[in-house]
């Protein structure tokens, strides 16, 4: 449904004002517009109506539906068209209630239209209890169908001129016996072109402005042991920005030589709130590796040829690829190979052209030490951001010769779950609730179920459930991101 009339709330005042300064009640309306219609094409026989919800003393429900772009309303088994101007007032004074919709006998005039109802709600503001609705058709085929296609709403993603990359996306289903539902996706590009129907997984790494989804539902059996529901899909994707998938990312400095022996290192990192999430510092200390200068390997054939990387035809290990230089007869040689698990390398030059080679060898382990973290620190107040301060001193025992360096930082998101948690008590009207946690939506179920609505971004759960019911919660929650502003990193000597 889409809203067209938007209520407020929370801790708003407001209405009109009496003698005494006092706000006066006044009414609450709202309008519900569907974008999807009760589809009656292909049918033999429209059943009747089913609408669920509640409509307490003094509050107003009341029903028109949009044919072939005409407002039409029920009256003695016929439609009649509605020609004043659509608003919410319109639909108060013409539209059907609830109970004479239940009490039609005859629906045969939707028989191959698609209907779109517009609903408009009314109720008192001192009202306890607001109305509330959902609207369903029956409908028969003359055979059964055991296989049904459906397409749905096209779904905007992009914002600004930013295109986002999909990184998720998610359906949550609930199929009973013999029952099926196969779900496609297609989006479109920056260029507003769509793409064929996928499976779910493989819009995952893909750029999109928008997405659509396909439906295709099967049974065995036309009975009611045999079903298929599509509860929810929730589609992940960035906002245009670099994209991290999983639930932990890394970030590297450059190797660098201090020709000094290092002991002591710092990192600082500038990055911004973490939300169940944390950012953990490494350091790596290594000796400088051994260097071998224009040493002879062999004797060019002329042919495709193998030579090792030693002396006296022991192979070095440990060989800093990138510091392979290969000369024939002094002139350099870029058309080579190379073999990390043998210290080879493979190439072919100019028969009886003396080859020789220059590299580093010997290259120290990477050993990844933990450093220790400050309490976060605010950065600057006019932004919001922090800072994190680490630090690690090698022992004295391994100081010697550690002359090369460098940094790593580890951004991991926390993940949980929750089971029936109770978040407060129902009222029957509109209730917010801040969240500890960002909740996976396709993931969140209540008990006993209920409307709702979830804002990852800012955590507010929205959500209207039964007077005096439990409002318990499950579902599962990873955190945010982190977001790295800069890091700078310092080192001393021992």
């Amino acid at each position: 449904m889409a809203i067209t009339n938007t209520m407020r709330f929370c801790t708003d005042s407001f209405g009109v004002t009496d003698e005494s300064g006092s706000s006066a009640p006044f009414n609450k309306q709202a309008m519900l517009i569907s974008k999807t219609p009760l589809d009656c094409t292909g049918k033999s026989e429209v059943v009747k109506f089913s609408i669920a919800g509640a409509e307490p003393t003094g509050t107003k429900r009341r029903i028109l539906f949009q044919i072939d772009n005409k407002l039409w309303r029920i009256a003695s088994n016929a439609l009649v068209e509605v020609t004043e101007e659509l608003n919410v007032n319109t639909v108060l004074k013409k539209g059907n209630t609830v109970d004479y919709l239940l009490a039609c006998g005859d629906l045969s005039f939707f028989l191959n239209k698609k209907v779109y109802p517009i609903i408009a709600l009314e109720a008192p503001s001192t009202a306890d209890d607001m109305p509330s609705i959902r609207m369903t058709l029956y409908t028969r085929v003359a055979n059964d169908v055991l296989t049904k296609t459906v397409e749905s709403l096209v779904y905007e993603i992009a914002t600004g001129d930013k295109v986002p990359t999909i990184t998720e996306i998610t359906a949550d289903t609930t199929c009973a016996g013999g029952g099926s539902v196969d779900i496609k996706v297609r989006l479109r590009g920056s260029d507003e072109e769509w793409s064929d129907y996928m499976a779910l997984a493989s819009a995952a790494d893909k750029q999109a402005t928008a997405v659509q989804f396909k439906f295709t539902y099967k049974v065995t059996v036309a009975e009611d042991a045999d079903s298929a529901r599509v509860n929810s899909i929730t589609v992940n994707h960035t906002r245009g920005k670099a994209l991290v998938v999983g639930n932990v990312a890394e970030l590297y400095s450059i190797v660098a030589d201090y020709e000094v022996p290092l002991q002591l290192c710092y990192v600082v990192v500038h990055h911004e709130p973490l939300q169940d999430a944390y950012i953990e510092a490494y350091v790596n200390f290594m000796k400088a590796p051994k260097h071998r200068e224009l040493i002879q390997i062999g004797t060019a054939t002329g042919a495709r040829q193998e030579l090792v990387l030693g002396v006296d035809g022991v192979a070095d290990s440990n060989i800093v690829t990138s510091s392979i230089q290969i000369y024939a007869d002094g002139n350099p040689l870029t058309n080579f190979s190379y073999s990390s698990e043998v210290s080879t390398v493979v190439l072919s030059a100019k028969k009886n052209a003396v080859l020789y080679a220059s590299y580093d060898y010997a290259h120290d382990t990477e050993v990844w030490r933990k450093m220790t973290a400050d309490p976060v620190q605010p950065y600057n107040d006019a932004d919001g951001t922090y800072m994190t301060r680490y630090t690690y001193l090698l022992p004295d025992s391994e100081a010697t010769g550690k002359v090369i360096a460098n940094v790593r930082l580890r951004m991991v998101k926390r993940t949980g779950s929750a089971s029936n948690v109770k978040l407060g008590t129902g009222t029957g009207k509109k209730q917010m609730f801040a969240l500890a946690h960002r909740y996976k939506s396709s993931t969140i179920k209540f008990n006993p179920a209920c409307d709702w609505t979830f804002e990852e971004d800012s955590k507010i759960l929205t959500v209207v459930a039964a007077k005096n019911s439990d409002i318990k919660i499950s579902g599962n929650w990873v955190g945010v991101a982190p977001v790295i502003r800069s890091f700078a990193a310092g080192f001393a000597v021992a």
